[in-house]
């Protein structure tokens, strides 16, 4: 007579549970984000903060810029392609904005997030970013 044991049938199931939850936990450790429609990672918030004052100490406290607005030059990619680019991380840009010399987009972003937003475009190999400064001739 063979008697069935109803705990061989848990033994696999409390395996994948276990590997699950050791992977998701990996995984979240990693900050890895699956469902992000931005094409580069954005800085996590310790890094971010880090970024930020790293940027204030560098531009110094007399430096001004013009609040909401980055210009983003881009290399190795189209116009188009750099349009994307911003447009996937949620930015606006100015589609009149020419000019000659160097490519250019004039991105907005909301005011007084200028340096936040420097430090997320940093990051993605392509885009250039920088602050939109005034200058002062006396």
């Amino acid at each position: 007579m063979t008697v069935n044991s109803p705990q061989k049938g848990f033994v696999p199931i409390i395996i994948f549970i276990v590997v699950a939850l050791v992977i998701g936990g990996y995984l979240i450790s990693q900050k890895i984000n699956f469902f992000s429609s931005q094409p580069f990672s954005s800085p996590i918030p310790n890094e971010l903060s880090q970024c930020i004052k790293q940027k204030q100490k560098e531009i110094g406290k007399s430096h001004q810029y013009q609040e909401g607005v980055l210009l983003v030059g881009y290399k190795s990619i189209s116009e188009e392609e750099a349009q994307n680019i911003i447009k996937s991380y949620g930015l606006d840009f100015d589609k009149n904005y020419k000019i000659s010399i160097t490519p250019l987009l004039k991105v907005y972003v909301p005011q007084g997030s200028e340096l936040k937003w420097w430090c997320e475009l940093k990051n993605n190999p392509h885009l250039q970013p920088e602050l939109n400064s005034i200058l002062r001739i006396n």
